[in-house]
């Protein structure tokens, strides 16, 4: 009997232990440390966006989402600019094209267990906040919570990104943007209590304001500062903000580490002269770490979790050895505090990469800002070549991820995600109303070698219908826009796709396209210059007249072998 006893008791702690250790991670860390995760980075301007037309969503996938979790990265902050992507005559309901991308984004996430920020990241710096901000926030996170009740703990809310402006004393706007963070957050918990959520103060989420905020009894609120400082260093020659720190280079960090430049005279009387002034004692190690200890100081004595939101240096204009100082420095103290942190940003100007084009993806990570940050490097080899003649997808559902989609409309319309005729899958390109010129445009994110192509037969296929009988598009490549631009064109007309409102497959050979000349500035006529080892665009073209009765689909663009 005891023996049994016993047995039963070892079954029941096996399985015990057993649900602990499969419980989210955030539910284990909570109650501990008060972390649910150390190192994360900003994925920025992917989804912040004024259209969801806009979004090249095949720009980042499953497989980078990996590689970053490799790296040691163990969330992502995902702003997202939800406030353009709303219909304003539906009480604010989300596009659901976008819905769809934060569906498989989250997808994503919880496979891989990384936490997801979903960030509301919806007002420019620039421009204040406005108070009727509250009317649009409410809908917003009604529909996310009702969306994501079901979710893991891994995927988190926040409310909104730097908020600031609302009033104009700084006491009223901290005041003003509280409260409206308040019943928001009231909002989200009618629907789903468990969520993490995070809040900030307002003054673009300063640590000032959030050591402000009252300390709430929910413990699943998620304190968050943004920290760029000294903002001289952080961000020389940014050329936004009022006034901009154009001109500014060369800050050392720390201000030991070489000679202070003199403020352009551009910025003589504003406070950024002050700021320059005073960098070699606001400047320091130690003050920097100084202003990280309130905030470390605030999660330790009120047993809460603050997450560092943002923190960065713009690249361009300072040197890397700097640089990596600062993120070292910055990071490595927050670690031994117990706070969260998450990078701006993980690619583009503030990022990991040597090129800050990141055209050639994890195999040119920095190594020396890894091992500032602590990162892994994933040892990632760009053996793909797109010399070797092969099917290359550029369009089907998404814009492919060699290729951005972009537009030039002075009139009309070319949506990438319409949803009323598709050939396959879940959207195809609609093209209607066009003027003469306007271009649904394919560029390539690396210069593309079709010279072979040509040779092995190889040429432009996709699948359009139309039930127009005025027809006429241009399908062009062209050279770089840094050189004269080039043109090898093809013309489509009913012959190709007729009128019926059915789909057709059109196939044009690379071989039978015609040099068509170039603009730039200026008319060039065609010379037989255009050179097929340098091709920057694939085009579609309202080229000969204007097209503004008529309605093109089109689905399943590649460069393929008939």
């Amino acid at each position: 009997m005891i023996k049994k006893l016993c047995f039963d008791i070892f079954c029941m702690l096996c399985i015990m232990l057993f649900s602990c250790i499969h419980q989210p991670l955030s539910s284990q860390t909570a109650s501990t440390s008060r972390q649910l995760f150390t190192r994360a980075v900003n994925i920025s301007v992917w989804l912040e966006q004024s259209s969801v037309q806009h979004i090249q969503f095949r720009q980042y996938d499953k497989n980078d989402f990996a590689i970053l979790k490799k790296m040691g990265v163990e969330a992502i902050r995902l702003p997202i600019k939800m406030r353009d992507m709303v219909d304003k005559n539906n009480n604010y309901a989300l596009d659901p094209v976008l819905l769809g991308f934060i569906d498989e984004i989250v997808g994503w996430a919880e496979e891989l267990e990384m936490f997801l920020i979903i960030d509301n990241h919806s007002y420019h710096p620039v421009y204040p906040t406005l108070p009727e901000v509250e009317y649009i926030l409410h809908p917003l996170w009604t529909q996310l919570a009702k969306r994501y009740k079901h979710c893991s703990d891994y995927i988190i809310f926040e409310v909104l990104n730097e908020p600031h402006g609302l009033a104009p004393d700084i006491e009223l706007d901290f005041k003003t943007w509280q409260e409206i963070q308040e019943r928001v957050v009231k909002t989200i918990r009618a629907i789903d209590p468990n969520r993490y959520i995070i809040i900030g103060g307002s003054g673009y989420n300063s640590l000032d304001a959030m050591l402000k905020l009252p300390v709430y009894q929910d413990k699943k609120l998620i304190y968050t500062f943004h920290f760029y400082e000294p903002f001289v260093f952080t961000h020389q020659g940014a050329n936004w903000g009022a006034p901009t720190l154009e001109g500014l280079a060369n800050v050392p960090f720390p201000p030991s580490a070489g000679t202070i430049p003199a403020v352009p005279k551009s910025l003589k009387g504003t406070w950024i002269e002050g700021a320059v002034a005073e960098y070699k004692t606001k400047g320091t190690p130690e003050f920097v770490k100084e202003q990280l200890d309130a905030a470390i100081a605030f999660a330790k004595e009120n047993d809460i979790l603050v997450f560092c939101g943002e923190l960065g240096v713009y690249r361009p204009y300072s040197k890397n050895a700097d640089q990596n100082r600062w993120l070292e420095l910055v990071t490595t103290h927050l670690e031994q505090g117990g706070i969260m942190w998450s990078l701006w940003d993980v690619f583009g100007r503030f990022g990991i990469f040597q090129q800050m084009d990141q055209t050639l993806g994890f195999s040119d990570l920095d190594p020396e800002k890894l091992n500032a940050l602590r990162f892994k490097n994933p040892h990632i080899q760009n053996n793909v070549s797109f010399d070797i003649p092969q099917t290359l997808v550029i369009y089907d559902d998404y814009a492919a991820k060699i290729a951005s989609a972009n537009v030039y409309v002075d009139r009309g319309s070319i949506a990438f995600y319409n949803t009323e005729e598709v050939y396959s899958g879940k959207y195809a390109i609609k093209i209607s109303g066009l003027k003469r010129y306007s271009s649904c445009m394919f560029n390539f994110s690396r210069m593309m070698n079709f010279a072979q192509y040509r040779d092995a037969g190889y040429g432009i296929s996709f699948w359009a219908k139309t039930k127009e009988s005025n027809l006429q598009l241009q399908v062009r490549l062209r050279n770089p826009y840094g050189e004269i631009p080039w043109r090898m064109s093809y013309k489509i007309d009913n012959s190709h796709i007729p009128a019926d409102n059915k789909w057709h497959e059109v196939f044009i050979p690379f071989s039978s396209m015609e040099e068509s000349g170039a603009w730039k500035d200026k008319w060039f006529d065609p010379k037989g210059k255009f050179d097929w080892r340098k091709i920057e665009t694939l085009e579609f073209v309202s080229e000969f007249s204007d097209m503004l009765n008529l309605e093109l689909w089109i689905d399943e663009v590649k460069i393929d072998k008939p």
